[in-house]
């Protein structure tokens, strides 16, 4: 039986697969029989969760479970229920974990190679390692590259140029060869042929000679000017080396230096204007039929002269690139998933094994240590062609086959997935297809929405309607278009000519226009009560890192879920050029730390810094004296510290940066950076020294140990790429949508490597290794490769915007920020646009039902909006994280149980437990003020709006317990003093008096006073001052009654005193 499901967004895949799974074992398979390969350890353990599950229910409420029930619409007659069975299967699967067949297809090849090819290769111990890791390996190719003169030289031959003056191109260039070796693997090069028929010569001269007839019957001279801008010397000097005699080699020789602008894309050399006409319409179609003749036969040349060269030197190149990469590999014992892959197929299934000539399909039972009857394999469009090589001979008839997957959801072509694969797959291995056609993930407007908008989409992106699930709610969308490209320019000459009527609508849509998307969307949600369950998505970092911003300024409590190495962050950034100087006294390392946010020195002092250099460098050699240089005493004394550092021992040294650098107290309020500077204490005391730590930070830097640690609050607003936020669902979403046309700035050119198989993948139709350069001479020639990546980019992107609006269960806000104007009313207003967006104008007029795109500059809302409230968080994509109380890692021997040395330093440390201590009641303080400041008569409103507000300025930092205590202290003032809180009084907190003493520098020093309760009738006011700790300043209240005082006048009764709270 082999079977395709086609799951579109939300229609319970996993459900599905698992209920296959649970089929298999009433069939009368063993469940160590059944295989299924996922594609992230998430989907891992949910798959295995999901079946247990089932086994859970069916066990329990036999055929009365919804699980049976839905068994037999599958199965009908093919399963018989047999609950003892069911029951064995359970306890022989929870006794048995590495038994159960569950596996990501990264760890299932890992298993080939484990098993079959690092033995064969004399590999018994090995790491694996992540792709930022393996840069430090690829990076030590190439410098072994440039060591051996006979690759160097090759490597400035392929690349036209002299390595020594630039690495970053060559650099690229020998990654960009590992990284996709998998193309090379595939493609069995052979010395390509060249073009026939390449006289460029000739068809210019018909181009020249049809210009010249052409000005001769106007009666004019063809001069320069019948030459465009760039080609008027061009024109001019062949029209001079055409009339010399035996020219023609010489014009050959000429018209080849000028092949790249001759070949650039919709370029002609004529000047059009001259040309015009309509006694000339025949000429000038003739002469553009020369033209393109003329260039494609250039683009020939080029091909055989350069490319095929390029190419085949290329080819070359990447065979030395393997074996240098091999050899560190093995002596390394470091490989990435990519490496095993490759492996495999290698060795495996390109039969350079001696054991793959017995029969390869019986290699999975020995593998998975016992016959499989069934492979299921978990979104399927994410396969790339390598990964089906490899599994594609365990497809076949002695087993159960079943792939489940959705090609709209393919975003991975650019590590190799490969959505057609999915697409074609029921045709080359002759299976059944079934679509599920109900989601169950998203309410109903949500789904008539995507329904609407997705269908007939685009003519090369297929969509099949779905339906919501009987016990949908409504749910709600809304779509709203706007930012600054939207806004139509009132001052310009085209807007004075528009009729009075059109100038009044083009002002009132731009009144109503939102031109700062990322600040509108943090201001929606600085409206919500409850955060739970809610996301925003969008495509890149930099848009998220906008919206960020802007909900750190408004309080709105939120999670950025990105991998960053741990010395990006903005508090570990410092500490790390610090480290890096102390480590090799790299002086561009110590002044970014001197410049960082940490410490801030200014422009001035900088330059004083930088006049003084070399009596600096003398300083940290012991050799001079800095006091007599014009160097702030401040800074001296920073360096004097940098000083000490340099001598410390390395436990003094870890201790003293972290806590006299000011680290701490500059981060006192964001628990990110106090996760962070945890994160990097603990990694830093696991070796023995500075160099050590240093070295296998810079061997290991882009790995999971040296990511910046992600900090969540249980409400928080996830803030996700779509690529991260595939496999989740949110209770409420936004999407931050930014059409564009698609066009970048100028590239470094890179290596381009096409690849065009057959229908059935086995083999590849065609296939060109070349770089950017020669992109225009390819799209020239007979290949169309061009034009089917731009296809594919095309379609992933129509992947990644349905991706992002499936992922919504209730609420789903789409803002759009609009890549060109729009005018009131206007219909088809982007239809002169970009072919990467203009189709989707159609898709929204249909979903919002308006007549024009401009309708939806004020917002369209659809359904009514439900409240995220305490949602489930299962499907976050990270994992509560507690911040522990720092100082315990303070405490000598507390984290690799070494001794600190006694004396000054233990008593330092003490210091630091203490401050430790102090800080955390100084914010809890604050928490409790903050919280009392947005209260005036207790009401239960207010006192929900203070613990929201709260948790969001505070709650990264103090964690779910504090928050609480911060909550209790502070309510028990509104318990305790009903009487300040009556509606008698006018309430004024955080009140600051006009009045104020001038300091020495002429400012006023002003004072701000807690809380002042005012009652005009009774002509009487009450000064609180809270106190969270024991301090008490009987002349502070003092103060405080002369200012009010001053303002009041002596018609008012004052009292002040202090709260505990």
């Amino acid at each position: 039986m082999k079977k395709v499901l086609k799951a579109g967004a939300g229609t319970g895949k996993t459900f599905r697969l698992s209920l296959e799974y649970i089929g298999g074992l009433l069939s009368g398979q063993d469940f160590n029989e059944i295989v299924v390969l996922t594609f992230t350890r998430k989907a891992t353990a949910e798959a295995r969760t999901r079946i247990i599950s089932h086994l859970n229910e069916l066990i329990e409420e036999g055929k009365n479970s919804v699980v049976w029930q839905e068994l037999n619409d599958i199965f009908a007659d093919r399963v018989t229920f047999d609950r003892q069975r069911l029951a064995e299967c359970r306890r022989q699967m929870l006794l048995n974990k590495d038994a159960v067949q569950i596996y990501t297809i990264d760890s299932f090849t890992n298993q080939l190679f484990k098993e079959m090819v690092a033995p064969y290769l004399g590999i018994y111990d090995y790491e694996i390692i992540e792709s930022q890791e393996n840069r430090a390996i690829i990076e030590e190719t190439f410098r072994r590259l440039l060591q051996n003169s006979e690759d160097f030289n090759l490597l400035q031959r392929v690349l036209s140029m002299r390595v020594g003056r630039s690495f970053s191109k060559p650099f690229n260039f020998i990654r960009s060869i590992i990284e996709e070796r998998w193309k090379y693997l595939l493609a069995d090069h052979e010395r390509r042929g060249k073009y026939e028929n390449t006289d460029y010569l000739t068809s210019l001269k018909k181009v020249v000679d049809l210009l010249a007839d052409i000005a001769d019957r106007k009666d004019k001279t063809m001069d320069e000017s019948w030459f465009i801008k760039d080609f008027r010397d061009f024109g001019r000097d062949f029209q001079k080396l055409r009339e010399q005699p035996a020219g023609d080699e010489r014009l050959k020789k000429y018209i080849y230096k000028f092949r790249e602008l001759i070949l650039k894309k919709d370029r002609t050399l004529w000047n059009g204007q001259k040309t015009r006409g309509k006694d000339f319409v025949c000429a000038r179609e003739e002469l553009q039929l020369f033209y393109e003749e003329f260039r494609v036969k250039l683009a020939r040349e080029v091909f055989n002269r350069e490319i095929r060269t390029l190419e085949s030197g290329l080819f070359e190149l990447a065979d030395k690139v393997f074996a240098v990469y091999d050899r560190l590999k093995k002596r390394k014992q470091k490989f990435t998933y990519s490496d095993i892959s490759n492996s495999v197929y290698r060795y495996l299934i390109r039969g350079q094994l001696p054991e793959t000539e017995t029969n390869l399909k019986d290699l999975l039972e020995k593998v998975t240590g016992s016959e499989v009857s069934s492979l299921f394999i978990d979104e399927f469009q994410d396969t790339s062609v390598l990964q089906w090589r490899i599994i594609e001979p365990f497809v076949d008839d002695r087993r159960n086959f079943i792939a489940v997957g959705d090609a709209k959801q393919s975003i991975y072509q650019w590590r190799g997935g490969e959505k057609e694969l999915f697409v074609r797959l029921p045709e080359f291995i002759s299976s059944s297809v079934e679509d599920l056609p109900v989601c169950y993930r998203s309410d109903r407007e949500i789904v008539d929405f995507l329904n609407e908008f997705f269908t007939d989409l685009h003519q090369n992106w297929d969509y099949s309607r779905v339906s919501h699930h009987d016990d949908a709610d409504r749910g709600m969308v809304e779509v709203l278009l706007g930012g600054s490209g939207a806004e139509i320019d009132e001052e310009s000459k085209k807007f004075s000519s528009y009729s009075e009527e059109k100038q009044e609508n083009i002002k009132a849509q731009n009144r109503e226009l939102t031109k700062d998307m990322p600040r509108d969307i943090a201001g929606r949600l600085a409206d919500f009560e409850n955060y739970a369950g809610t996301a925003v998505l969008a495509r890149t970092n930099k848009q998220l890192y906008e919206i960020a911003e802007h909900l750190e300024e408004l309080g709105v409590p939120h999670v950025l879920h990105q991998k960053r190495e741990l010395a990006e962050h903005q508090a570990i950034w410092p500490i790390f050029q610090l480290l890096k100087f102390l480590w090799q006294e790299d002086y561009h390392n110590l002044l970014n730390f001197l410049r960082s946010d940490l410490i801030g020195i200014t422009h001035e002092d900088l330059k004083v810094l930088m006049n003084n250099f070399e009596s600096i460098r003398g300083f940290f050699a012991g050799r001079e004296d800095l006091k007599d240089h014009e160097i702030d005493e401040n800074i001296l004394e920073l360096l004097e510290w940098t000083a000490e550092l340099k001598s410390a021992d390395y436990q003094e040294l870890v201790y003293r940066i972290i806590s006299e650098s000011g680290v701490f107290k500059l981060y006192s309020g964001e628990r990110s950076a106090l996760k962070n500077l945890f994160r990097l204490y603990s990694l830093m005391m696991k070796v023995e020294s500075l160099s050590e730590f240093m070295e296998i930070y810079e061997e290991k830097k882009g790995s999971g140990e040296f990511q910046e640690a992600i900090v969540q609050h249980e409400e928080a607003v996830d803030l996700l790429t779509i690529h991260r936020s595939k496999g989740l669902s949110f209770h409420t979403e936004f999407f931050y949508w930014k059409p564009n046309s698609g066009q970048g700035g100028k590239r470094e050119e890179e290596l381009e490597f096409y690849l065009k198989f057959q229908p059935d993948y086995q083999k590849i139709d065609s296939y060109l290794l070349t770089t950017s350069r020669y992109s225009d001479v390819i799209e020239l020639l007979d290949y169309d490769f061009e034009e089917e990546r731009n296809q594919k980019e095309l379609v992933e992107e129509i992947n990644n915007v349905y991706v992002a609006m499936s992922r919504a269960g209730k609420n789903l806000f789409i803002w759009i920020d609009v890549p060109a104007q729009i005018m009131p009313g206007e219909i088809s207003a982007w239809e002169n646009s970009s072919d990467r967006y203009r189709f989707y104008e159609d898709a929204l007029s249909d979903a919002c039902s308006v007549r024009s795109l401009s309708e939806l500059i004020k917002g369209k809302r659809m359904g009514e909006f439900v409240p995220p409230q305490g949602a489930d968080k299962e499907d976050s994509p990270v994992q509560e994280q507690n911040l522990d109380d720092l100082a315990e890692f303070f405490r000598a021997g507390g984290l690799s149980g070494k001794k600190i040395p006694a004396g000054s330093f233990a008593a330092k440390k003490q210091d630091i437990d203490l401050d430790l201590s102090r800080e955390k009641e100084r914010l809890m303080g604050l928490a409790v003020h903050y919280y009392l400041e947005n209260i005036k008569y207790g009401s239960a409103e207010e006192k929900r709006r203070g613990r929201r507000l709260v948790a969001a300025r505070y709650g990264n930092i103090l964690g779910d317990e504090l928050i609480e205590e911060v909550f209790s202290r502070a309510e028990s003032f509104i318990k305790d003093y009903p009487q300040y809180l009556s509606e008698r009084w006018e309430v004024f907190t955080e009140y600051e008096p006009v009045s104020g003493e001038d300091d020495l520098t002429g400012t006023k020093k002003g004072a701000r006073i807690d809380r002042v309760l005012l009652d005009r009738d009774e002509k009487e006011i009450i000064i609180l001052d809270f106190k969270t700790g024991l301090e008490r300043s009987e002349e502070q209240l003092q103060k405080y009654r002369n200012l009010i005082a001053e303002e009041a006048g002596e018609d008012y009764s004052i009292k002040a005193e202090f709260v505990q709270i």
